[in-house]
């Protein structure tokens, strides 16, 4: 069976610590379980979905792959299906930022105990980053994936006790270390995000009932975008 994951997917995976017992919540059609095992990063995965449709088609991915004694597919909301030190990793993509707040809410002593999640939100990015910077997770690593016109931010996290009192604008809008000059498809996402900005930017100076400080929040969000682009067009040079 060939397999072969789209550019997001490839960013989740490679996020993956090697030898690393994973958790893949909200798997779907298990691609990435399928690659960690190929590939060797992982010694095991444990993928889950919520629905029943998904769980299904799963295992057929797995049994075509003949990985059933290396990958488990169980039907089941969040971590509410893993038992204590089953797995070490979890990967949690394609879903909401807030969703995958909540789900970590609702296991937080288990999710205290992984070395790594592998983050990648769909919406609510910012608020996601803030709330983990803020509840005593630290980011580890930070990538920008492309898949035509669309951009998608991953990032991996671990638990640490240590919170950030108030995350600073930069942190939030930005990441921690998510810009790179050598990164080309990073540099095309903050490029992205400068045009996407200034089109909201014209759209609420048009609009009669714009609210001077949500004007004020993307004037500030555009400086700060433009200012990084400088910043790493600088260094590039």
């Amino acid at each position: 069976m060939k397999l072969r994951l789209t550019p997001r997917l490839r960013a989740v995976a490679a996020l993956v610590p090697e030898g690393a017992k994973v958790a893949d919540i909200g798997s779907d059609h298990a691609y990435v379980p399928v690659d960690l095992i190929r590939s060797g990063r992982a010694q095991l995965v444990i993928a889950s979905d919520v629905h029943q449709g998904p769980v299904e088609n799963a295992r057929k991915v797995v049994a075509m792959a003949a990985l059933e004694d290396r990958i488990e597919v169980r039907l089941g909301s969040g971590f509410e299906v893993y038992g204590p030190e089953e797995v070490d990793t979890a990967v949690l993509a394609g879903m909401g930022g807030f969703l995958i707040r909540d789900l970590i809410l609702e296991a937080f002593p288990l999710v205290k105990t992984l070395k790594c999640l592998v983050l990648q939100p769909m919406v609510a990015i910012r608020e996601l980053r803030v709330w983990l910077l803020e509840n005593g997770f630290e980011i580890i690593e930070e990538r920008v994936a492309q898949e035509g016109q669309k951009f998608y931010e991953i990032f991996s996290v671990r638990y640490t006790g240590i919170s950030m009192l108030q995350v600073d604008f930069k942190t939030a809008e930005m990441g921690v270390d998510m810009f790179r000059s050598e990164d080309e498809i990073a540099m095309k996402y903050l490029a992205h995000r400068i045009r996407k900005t200034e089109g909201v930017l014209r759209a609420l100076s048009q609009a009669k009932n714009s609210e001077k400080t949500e004007i004020g929040a993307f004037e500030a969000r555009l400086k700060l975008l433009k200012e990084v682009e400088t910043c790493l067009s600088t260094q590039k040079k």
